[in-house]
């Protein structure tokens, strides 16, 4: 087989069912392992979510039965301020709720970023990592090493979720055709084999020198 037919090989094995195996394996793991803190996101956001209906609920009614007649306090702004307060009172207690939701999603959502970072640095399992190693194909793990920037630092979920990405963006590919073409570069630049040819100096002549 030459180097042409070689490469080409390569480039048609790294197909869609190898790339569909490994990513349909690392989808299952990272699902499995951020299973827990998934669970707990959602019960977080539920409670959330009934804690502000229940907050919005209880403002909106008792703003509503407010009697501004009864604010004496109220007189000094003059007669049209209680008749004004009246006839605006629903509308100022429902931008009182929308500012109560707005600051509930804006503390939701910071929560829900942090709880996102947190997951991406969790590490993963020595014993998950081995069964991936194991598992994945050699072109699958080229990627993950790839990814993989310092072996110092421990894998964590974000890695193995950044190599999901990277698998199903065509990355396999990518570092099968660079593979071939390092390859390719290589025999280019290889200087060819010519047994014929006899060095100049094979005859055994040198330059005198001052010893001899």
């Amino acid at each position: 087989m030459t180097t042409h037919e070689y490469n080409r090989f390569i480039l048609k094995k790294v197909g869609a069912s190898i790339v569909k195996e490994d990513t349909r394996l690392l989808g299952n793991t990272i699902l499995r392992l951020a299973l827990p803190r998934i669970a707990m996101r959602l019960s977080i956001i539920v409670t959330a979510v009934l804690l502000w209906y229940w907050l919005i609920g209880l403002v909106y009614r008792s703003g509503m039965s407010l009697n501004y007649k009864s604010y004496k306090e109220l007189e000094a702004f003059g007669p049209h301020a209680v008749e004004l307060l009246t006839s605006m009172n629903k509308y100022i207690w429902i931008t009182a709720n929308v500012v109560i939701t707005l600051i509930a999603l804006s503390m939701l959502r910071g929560w829900f970023v942090k709880s996102l970072a947190r997951g991406k640095s969790s590490i993963v399992p020595l014993r998950t990592f081995r069964s991936l190693c194991s598992s994945l194909h050699p072109e699958a793990l080229e990627v993950l090493r790839w990814v993989w920037k310092d072996p110092q630092t421990p894998v964590t979920i974000g890695i193995l979720q950044t190599t999901l990405k990277q698998i199903l963006s065509g990355r396999v590919r990518k570092m099968a055709l660079a593979k071939a073409q390092r390859e390719e570069l290589e025999q280019s630049i290889k200087p060819p084999a010519n047994p014929g040819v006899v060095h100049p100096d094979s005859s055994g002549f040198r330059e005198p020198t001052l010893m001899a």
